[in-house]
C-alpha cells in the first residue's frame, strides 16, 4: 500500500473544502428561511469565512515542507467535514438560541486553523510575516 502524499491530498482538500462551503451555506440558508434577508446574508458570510481563511493559508502553504502541507490538507479535510456535520445537525436537532452552532462554529475553525497554520509555518522553518514585518 503507498502512502499519501501533498499531491494526492491537495486535489481532494481543496474539493471537500469548496463542497462544504457551499454545503454549510445552503444549510446556513436553510435555517435562517425566516430571519431578515440583511441579517441572513451576514451569518452567510460569516459561516464562510472560515473556509475563506482556509484558502488564504492553502495559498500560502506553497513553500512549506510536504509533511507541513499534509498536515495543512488533512486538517482542511477535517474541519471541512465536521463543520458540514455540525451545521446539518442543526438543521435536524436545533439548538436554543436557534442561530448558536452558526454564530460558534466559523470563530472555532478560525482558530483551529490558525494554530495549525502557525504549527505548519514553524515546523517549515519559515517565519511569519508579522516576525519579520518589521526588520529589513
Amino acid at each position: 500500500m503507498r502512502t499519501m502524499t501533498v499531491s494526492d491530498l491537495r486535489p481532494t482538500a481543496r474539493a471537500v473544502v469548496m463542497s462544504a462551503a457551499i454545503g454549510s451555506a445552503a444549510f446556513t440558508l436553510r435555517a435562517g428561511r425566516s430571519a431578515p434577508r440583511l441579517l441572513l446574508v451576514a451569518i452567510v458570510m460569516w459561516v464562510l469565512a472560515p473556509f475563506v481563511a482556509v484558502a488564504f493559508v492553502e495559498i500560502m502553504s506553497k513553500r512549506w515542507s510536504a509533511s507541513s502541507r499534509l498536515m495543512l490538507h488533512t486538517v482542511m479535510v477535517v474541519l471541512a467535514v465536521v463543520s458540514l456535520a455540525v451545521y446539518g445537525a442543526e438543521l435536524f436537532w436545533p439548538h436554543n438560541p436557534p442561530a448558536f452552532m452558526f454564530v460558534v462554529v466559523p470563530p472555532v475553525s478560525c482558530f483551529l486553523m490558525a494554530a495549525v497554520a502557525v504549527v505548519a509555518a514553524l515546523i517549515s522553518g519559515r517565519q511569519s510575516p508579522r516576525t519579520t514585518g518589521g526588520q529589513s
